[in-house]
């Protein structure tokens, strides 16, 4: 899509959304199976899907954006949603709609403490055309057979049985565990994992070395005077405490005590 039509769509579909913000209407559109369109999306790593990957789930496509006022909450509603219906064969699959792209959805992500939803951009806007949407935040059901069910115009109650029935309503029963869901969401957590554990390193380099107790790796001795301890990874140590810093001066007190 040329720039100059990508921008004028960007301005239309915020002066819609303005024009929403106050309205706490929602339009749910229910209608025979049609196709969904073939195009592909890319999560915040640069990834590119289609919905065959998905096959044999109910999918929530969710057109939303970090600037749409009525986004913010339903986001964090559907994020509560996805991880109560992880059992279940439901994907959430939110499609930004920030020019931004992906850094704009990672720090949305991490402010608002999003940790089950999936996350892809669109920020050509290419599937948000291909679906005829026109305003934020949209919803589409798919079905398990790939086909287009529903539309939800307008921040639906994800929260609220009447919303949470109609997807159920479209999903073939299954025990297991959405494996499709699970394997996705380690996928894209990896940018998660890797900036934690960048920060924890950070963090760490930045105590002071006298600040550091003298704590080391103990053996397994019968007789125990219970200083042992066990991290949640299994390893034992035990607390060797120095003499304390101030102690000369204490051993000074007690000598001159003694004189008098």
């Amino acid at each position: 899509m040329p720039q100059s039509l990508k921008t004028i769509l960007l301005f239309f579909i915020l002066v819609i959304c303005m024009n929403n913000a106050n309205s706490q209407s929602v339009v749910i559109d229910e209608y025979l199976p049609s196709p969904i369109p073939e195009v592909e999306f890319y999560d915040i790593g640069g990834k590119n899907y289609n919905f065959e990957k998905f096959e044999g789930n109910v999918l929530l496509l969710h057109f939303w954006a970090t600037w749409c006022m009525n986004c913010t909450q339903e986001m964090k509603a559907l994020d509560q949603l996805q991880k109560a219906l992880r059992k279940e064969s439901i994907i959430i699959l939110p499609i930004s709609e920030d020019f931004k792209g992906a850094e704009a959805v990672k720090d949305f992500y991490k402010k608002h403490k999003i940790r089950n939803l999936l996350s892809f951009v669109d920020d050509n806007n290419e599937l948000f055309s291909a679906f005829g949407a026109t305003n934020l935040p949209t919803s589409f059901i798919i079905d398990t057979e790939g086909k287009n069910v529903v539309r939800i115009v307008g921040a639906a109650d994800w929260q609220s049985r009447q919303m949470i029935e109609l997807l159920k309503s479209y999903v073939h029963p299954r025990e297991s565990m959405n494996a499709d869901y699970i394997n996705v969401l380690k996928e894209q957590n990896g940018w998660q994992e890797s900036e934690s554990a960048n920060k924890s390193k950070e963090v760490k380099d930045e105590i002071p070395a006298e600040a550091i107790t003298n704590i080391g790796p103990a053996e397994n001795k019968e007789g125990s005077d219970g200083s042992h301890f066990t991290n949640i990874h299994g390893d034992q140590f035990s607390l060797k405490v120095k003499r304390p810093v101030n102690s000369a001066i204490i051993t000074q007190d007690k000598e001159e005590k003694t004189d008098d």
